[in-house]
């Protein structure tokens, strides 16, 4: 006969049930950025909470992939005009990740495709990448170090339809050279040309047989060639960079569960990402919960007609939000840094460029984004932010912990002005200094706010970003 449970006993179990319930609810609630409209003065406003530390920022960051051989090639002063607006943190956007390319030999576009460094077994090849080498030693004036390398297809004798394009898989009986090839790509950048590659992706994008350069993988194919392939390898010839996988088209790590499931092969998976053109809602990805890897938005853009305007702005000030409140996410990446600019021109680039006359157009996304890149830099942890009483605003937080400088980041994408009081919880601060991104500015710098009683007020314009910055200092916990 079953055993019954005694009547305390199960109400204890179930009070228990509720409470953690009721915990994690509140945790995503405050997270999230909207709590109940009982909480603050009675008008509307955000709470941001110093000592409720969430995930460490990464970076945000660009791809120099596929057209930077004509940013590099491009006339002066516009060549250098672009630089500052990617990387510079004082008037630009202030870029710390920089993505590559791993070269195949081949693809579409041809005109663009970077040359790999094994045409053929056992012959190295150490030229034919000039432009991202160029983007990459340009960045670290700027004080970039972050750049991390994908591989769009293995080269053609590597794979089973003997193409870098349409698809096809890595050979089985290659699996050993293309882990000593991704070995070599980053030794051979250190000792060829003087650059760290800070973590590597051996696929992108590898749901997707695409007509350029594509390689498709299933999980199990991971699992074996991360396991008993490339952690051996890179053991073998003390190979310092880190692992990324699985690079999805679509916001999912479904194929690196595999290797999450696998002991021995996830020691050596150190970054789960994913792309994000999936444009659904975004939450932490399965290894974030239940292994507390680094998760990371290593490329998105839009591939409808070019919107340069800040409509198109706003949704990617709020997409950022999404990932950084709802996804906690670690990093995340644009697309194409440039792109070159014709008819009927898609929203792949931040920055379009004529390479037929030398002058460049900006899109409002990449100051946008900039209030976010500029200012919360690698090593900021968000802390939990939350707003009552407001429409269309999205207000997340940022802060260094070695400083106590803090960022607080918010989105305006109401047609109307809205305002907002900051309480600033368990900290102070003296005042703080916007930049505002809106129809008529970018990024520009606005006289400071005074911080008085741990709080400060503003009016946010219509379909704006504002980013908030300044010293915080800790304060007793009640």
């Amino acid at each position: 006969m079953e055993r019954s449970v005694p009547r305390r006993q199960s109400l204890i179990v179930e009070i228990l049930i509720v409470a953690v319930i009721l915990a994690s609810t509140l945790s995503h609630i405050i997270s999230s950025g909207h709590i109940p409209d009982t909480v603050g003065k009675g008008g509307p406003g955000a709470v941001i909470y110093w000592n409720d530390v969430r995930q460490t920022i990464a970076g945000f960051g660009i791809s120099s992939a596929w057209t930077v051989d004509d940013l590099m090639k491009f006339p002066e002063p516009s060549r250098t005009e672009i630089l500052e607006l990617l990387f510079s943190q004082s008037s630009g956007a202030g870029f710390s990740i920089v993505r590559n390319e791993i070269g195949s030999g081949g693809g579409i576009p041809a005109t663009s495709s970077t040359q790999t460094i094994e045409p053929a077994e056992g012959v190295w090849n150490w030229t034919g990448d000039e432009g991202q080498i160029w983007v990459m030693n340009q960045a670290r004036r700027y004080g970039v170090t972050t750049f991390v390398s994908s591989v769009w297809s293995p080269p053609a004798w590597m794979k089973t339809n003997g193409s870098v394009t349409n698809g096809g898989y890595l050979r089985t009986d290659k699996y050993q050279a293309f882990a000593e090839y991704l070995a070599q790509y980053i030794l051979g950048y250190k000792s060829q040309h003087g650059l760290d590659v800070y973590a590597v992706s051996p696929a992108n994008e590898p749901n997707i047989d695409a007509i350029y350069q594509s390689c498709l993988w299933t999980g199990r194919d991971f699992d074996t060639f991360i396991k008993d392939y490339l952690k051996p390898t890179f053991t073998k010839d003390n190979v310092p960079a880190r692992i990324i996988l699985p690079e999805s088209s679509m916001w999912s790590d479904n194929l690196a569960s595999n290797i999450l499931r696998d002991k021995d092969a996830s020691t050596r998976l150190d970054i789960v990402a994913a792309h994000d053109y999936s444009a659904a809602q975004v939450n932490p990805l399965w290894a974030v919960k239940s292994q507390k890897k680094e998760q990371w938005q290593t490329e998105v853009s839009s591939i409808s007609l070019n919107d340069p305007g800040m409509t198109d702005g706003l949704y990617w000030a709020k997409r950022i939000y999404q990932h950084m409140t709802d996804a906690e996410t670690n990093a995340w990446l644009w697309w194409l840094a440039v792109h070159p600019l014709g008819p009927n021109v898609d929203g792949e680039g931040l920055i379009n460029i004529d390479v037929t006359d030398g002058t460049f157009a900006v899109a409002k996304r990449l100051y946008t984004i900039g209030n976010y890149s500029r200012f919360i830099r690698p090593g900021y942890v968000r802390i939990a932010s939350a707003s009552y009483k407001v429409s269309n605003v999205y207000v997340s937080a940022y802060k260094a912990s070695s400083t106590g400088t803090f960022v607080v980041v918010a989105v305006n994408q109401g047609n109307t002005e809205q305002p907002l009081n900051v309480m600033l919880n368990h900290f102070s601060a003296s005042a703080v200094t916007p930049y505002e991104t809106s129809n008529t500015k970018n990024l520009q710098q606005l006289p400071a706010l005074p911080v008085s009683n741990g709080e400060f007020s503003v009016t946010l314009p219509a379909q704006s970003v504002t980013t908030f910055v300044g010293e915080g200092t800790s304060a007793p916990i009640d």
